[in-house]
This record gives C-alpha cells, structure tokens and sequence, in this order.
C-alpha cells in the first residue's frame, strides 16, 4: 500500500480532510513530550495534556518552541 492510499484510507475512516479541517502542517520541530489527548492555545502558550501530564510551552516564536514546565501526576 502506498503512502498516498494509507492516507486516503485514514480519511475514510477517521473522516478528516482537508476541506473540513484545513490542510496538515508539517512538524518543524518536535518539544519531545509524547502521546497527547488534547492541547490548547491561549496567547503565545501552548497547554498540551496526556499521558497523565500537563505541559505549558512558549509558542511566542513557533519555529523554536520551548518547554516551560509540567505538571505530573494526572489522572486515575
């Protein structure tokens, strides 16, 4: 299967395309914090949960985003 019909198969049964949710952005760097359930933005910070863990990064200059601190310990 070519990357072109993994792609077109995820659409199918994820329902995500680009005419509902705006073309896909590239990775240009990753913060290294792992799986996440769900993230926010609110000015120039990103808010990123998962893995029983909050993490708050400064998204002020998004091609050098940093890490500012996490909160552990979340969850059952």
């Amino acid at each position: 299967m070519t990357e072109e019909e993994i792609k077109d198969l995820a659409v199918k049964i994820i329902g995500k395309d680009e005419t509902q949710f705006g073309q896909e952005l590239n990775i240009t760097r990753s913060l290294g914090i792992g799986g996440c359930m769900d993230t926010a933005v609110a000015g120039d910070r990103l808010y990123v949960i998962g893995e029983g863990k909050l993490h708050v990064c400064d998204i002020s200059d998004p091609n050098m985003p940093k890490s500012l601190g996490t909160l552990t310990g979340l969850g059952n």
